[in-house]
């Protein structure tokens, strides 16, 4: 799922069990509108592609923005999101993500903001960090101030309380998946 604001030529690119819900609330507040969100949803290919593929939208000097989650955290509340225990996607062949009803949990992060000319997400403009939402929020908010926003972006509520124990230790074939996730949030983490 994507929100584009027109005004603001801005992108928000949700990644599932990031606080999408309480961020797309709020964004829609203030004039962010779904981009085609049906057709968005994909199983091998991340969200940014999809636009980029589809023309939705000129991606040329868009302010594109996101929030990424610890992949530990991430993934547990996606196992508690579908009421799954954590063992069944643990013990699914990672490499068949893509066909069955986890991918949003299993596709990595980093997937959603990948673009094929890029190697990297140097043309991300500003990635928030979920651990650190209210801070992040109020950088959000300068940032598209200075694009033209009148006002303040709403205060998020929690849509989602999960219940998870996050405490549960991850086994490697689903850290060697999330490779590039760590290294996306322990680089973001730094320069937040």
């Amino acid at each position: 799922m994507a929100l584009y604001n027109k005004e603001l030529n801005s992108l928000y690119i949700h990644i599932p069990k990031c606080y999408g819900n309480s961020i797309k609330d709020s964004l829609r507040q203030v004039g962010f509108k779904n981009l085609l969100s049906k057709d968005i949803m994909n199983y091998s290919k991340g969200t940014l592609q999809l636009l980029a593929d589809k023309n939705l939208i000129n991606l040329d000097n868009t302010f594109i923005f996101t929030f990424i989650r610890n992949p530990n955290d991430r993934f547990v509340s996606g196992c508690n999101f579908t009421n799954t225990e954590l063992n069944d996607i643990i013990n699914l062949n990672v490499n068949d993500f893509n066909v069955n009803e986890y991918w949003h949990i299993l596709m990595p992060q980093i997937n959603h903001l990948k673009l094929n000319q890029y190697s990297n997400v140097k043309h991300i403009d500003f990635i928030g960090i979920c651990e650190n939402i209210e801070n992040d929020w109020i950088k959000l908010n300068c940032k598209l101030k200075k694009l033209g926003l009148n006002y303040d972006l709403p205060k998020l509520k929690v849509l989602n309380k999960s219940k998870s124990n996050l405490s549960i230790s991850i086994p490697n074939n689903i850290k060697e998946l999330f490779k590039e996730d760590y290294e996306l949030f322990n680089l973001t983490s730094l320069k937040n």
